[in-house]
């Protein structure tokens, strides 16, 4: 498996840190956790990113759906969503935006690294 440097876009925390401990487990690097949709297209920008794992929803502001999609128009960098998530129309939202894999939380290691390395 090739290690990639990964931005973390989760608005929780905690979340974002046990998701970090996770990646850095599996051999990859985070180069940076955003809180916000904004934070996510400045961290993007900032670090250029092999792959971004966002959150769907961010709270206030853009959310991980709109975000996604400036991140792929802008920067054409991979964007998998890690979401509790699954009802038919946000699914059908997040896939508008193009996103090279979609992993439901509470998830297992084993399918964030297969997710990863097929998005890659």
């Amino acid at each position: 498996m090739k290690e990639a440097k990964i931005l973390v876009v989760e608005d929780e925390a905690l979340v974002a840190l046990h998701l970090e401990q996770r990646l850095h487990m599996l051999g990859h690097t985070v180069v940076g956790t955003a809180l916000s949709g904004t934070d996510a297209l400045e961290q993007t920008a900032a670090h250029l990113p092999d792959l971004v794992l966002m959150d769907i929803n961010l709270g206030r502001g853009i959310s991980g759906i709109e975000a996604a999609q400036q991140i792929n128009r802008v920067f054409d960098i991979p964007v998998v969503f890690v979401t509790a998530h699954s009802d038919d129309a946000i699914l059908q939202k997040a896939t508008a935006a193009g996103p090279y894999g979609y992993v439901l939380k509470p998830f297992e290691d084993s399918a964030l690294r297969v997710t990863i390395e097929i998005a890659l």
